[in-house]
């Protein structure tokens, strides 16, 4: 890939909160790590997994904050994890981790 991070914004709703992007395992798969606009459990499986960085969606502030971190943390984020997390590739793997 030609990308040094994924980036997966979603609005902010409650409805998201349930969602599990697929742009998450594609991301992994190519080992990159993710700046994540998604509350509820896509951030739950970034964060236990440190794979990335999540921002508040619509948050352009937290968003510019955690983009700076990222870029400035790129090559020390866990890419064992990142690798880990593309193991689980669909919902019912993940519920089993119980996040």
């Amino acid at each position: 890939s030609i990308t040094d991070i994924s980036l997966v914004p979603l609005v902010k709703a409650d409805n998201y909160k349930q969602v599990i992007p697929s742009k998450i395992f594609e991301s992994s798969a190519m080992h990159k790590p993710i700046l994540l606009g998604v509350e509820g459990q896509a951030k739950k499986i970034i964060d236990k997994h440190n794979a990335g960085l999540s921002y508040e969606p619509e948050n352009q502030d937290d968003f510019l904050a955690k983009l700076k971190t990222t870029i400035s943390t790129l090559f020390q984020l866990n890419l064992t994890s990142i690798q880990i997390l593309f193991k689980y590739t669909n919902r019912m793997e993940l519920e089993l981790l119980q996040i």
